[in-house]
C-alpha cells in the first residue's frame, strides 16, 4: 500500500462515517502493516478527522493484537481532532468503550 492508496481508503472510509453520522469509530488494525510517510499524520488529522468532527464522531477506538502493547500516542487524541481516542487489545472492551457500557 502507498500513502495515496491509503489516503484514498481513508477518504472513502470518512464518506461513509460521514453518511452514518457515526457517533463511534473503530479500526481494526490488527494486521495493518502501511508505514506511513511524512506528513501523512498531518495530513490525515487536516483532511480526515476533520470530517469526522463534522459527522459528529465522539469516540474513536483502535483495535490492536491482544498481546500487543498499546502506545501512548493512540491512548491520546491528535491537535485537532474533536473526539477522544484509545487503542484496546479487545473488541469487546472496544466496544464498551465506545457505547459506554
Amino acid at each position: 500500500m502507498t500513502d495515496e492508496d491509503f489516503k484514498s481508503e481513508l477518504e472513502l472510509f470518512a464518506g461513509l462515517v460521514e453518511a452514518k453520522k457515526a457517533r463511534g469509530i473503530l479500526v481494526n488494525v490488527v494486521r495493518f502493516r502501511h508505514k506511513m510517510g511524512p506528513g501523512m499524520q498531518e495530513w490525515r488529522v487536516k483532511n480526515i478527522s476533520s470530517r469526522y468532527s463534522a459527522a459528529g464522531v465522539q469516540r474513536f477506538a483502535f483495535l490492536l493484537p491482544a498481546d500487543a502493547p498499546v502506545p501512548p500516542m493512540m491512548n491520546q487524541s491528535a491537535a485537532g481532532e474533536g473526539f477522544l481516542t484509545r487503542g484496546f487489545n479487545s473488541a469487546e472492551q472496544a466496544m464498551a468503550w465506545l457505547t459506554g457500557t
